[in-house]
């Protein structure tokens, strides 16, 4: 379970770590005493990127004292805290907020984030996640800079090191509003039985966009018996329903196997021709697929 976070007065938080560092001597001590990795704890909690979790407030309170509980603001349940600072917005509907038109890379974004993206209106935060290790260039070098021509707006990156996960996060209402706009819902997409948008339907290159975004980011691929095999997996019902229409206008006609224990069912291309007619017409932006899928096309 993840921890409750401390929130601190402006500059409170580095001044409660630099302390605890001056008495017990130097970061690698520091770590140590807290069980907190050692550049997480210098470069990301002192400079108040992250919020402290509460057990690691605790530990540090122990080393210097209890007078830092005075610049304690608020202990805020965990979110996907990665800012200091991530005030609630106005829950209004947002006025005069530009809209952009519909395009191939926004159809992408919808498939990115119907994968891996996340958003909540409340802070109009937007995120999207990845491991650590697979996707880091993937969303470094293609996410960012789609979100950035299409938005104008660069994510920032967060390193999740206990969860080995990168996170680029944006806090945009315009940018998270376009996005709901054009039918991304916000909260958990399980239980709002999260669709692909119609708008993408009626139009092949938005069509191949949006499944490219779904498996570069949700999809698996892998070899079985030395053969090339293209997987998706959800447990979203409205994500399956939508997403078989979208295979089948672009030439999939393929249905999901029965959901498992978990009520996870998998979409699968497992014949050569299935395989070659994907990455040929398709492709992938994800160079851990693309590497595996020797010429692949990317958009």
């Amino acid at each position: 379970m993840n921890p409750r976070r401390v929130r601190m007065k402006k500059g409170r938080q580095k001044e409660i770590i630099e302390k605890a560092k001056d008495i017990v001597g130097d970061w690698k001590e520091l770590s140590k005493l807290t069980g907190t990795n050692k550049s997480y704890l210098r470069d990301h909690l002192r400079k108040e990127i992250r919020t402290l979790p509460q057990p690691l407030y605790n530990k540090l309170r122990k080393i210097v004292g209890a007078k830092h509980d005075k610049f304690i603001l608020e202990v805020l349940n965990h979110n996907w805290g990665m800012l200091k600072g991530a005030k609630m917005s106005p829950r209004t509907k947002p006025k005069n907020v530009s809209l952009i038109k519909p395009s191939i890379e926004l159809a992408e974004i919808m498939g990115i984030m119907l994968g891996d993206g996340n958003i909540y209106k409340k802070q109009y935060a937007v995120r999207v996640c990845g491991n650590a290790k697979d996707d880091r260039v993937y969303l470094r070098e293609h996410v960012k800079k789609l979100f950035d021509a299409i938005f104008g707006v660069t994510p920032k990156e967060y390193h999740h090191v206990t969860q080995n996960e990168i996170i680029l996060y944006i806090y945009s209402k315009f940018v998270a509003h376009n996005l709901m706009h054009y039918g991304l819902i916000s909260g958990n997409k399980k239980k709002n039985n999260a669709k692909i948008p119609q708008w993408i339907m009626g139009n092949e290159e938005y069509i191949r966009a949006c499944i490219r975004g779904l498996f570069d980011t949700d999809g698996t691929v892998f070899k079985q018996r030395g053969n090339l095999k293209i997987e998706l997996a959800s447990g979203i019902p409205g994500l399956q329903k939508t997403f078989q229409k979208l295979m089948k206008k672009a030439g999939f006609h393929k249905s999901w196997s029965r959901p498992n224990s978990r009520g996870v069912s998998r979409y699968g291309l497992y014949s050569k021709k299935d395989v070659d007619k994907f990455i040929n017409d398709i492709g992938f932006n994800n160079i851990k697929h693309k590497n595996k899928c020797p010429g692949s096309v990317a958009a």
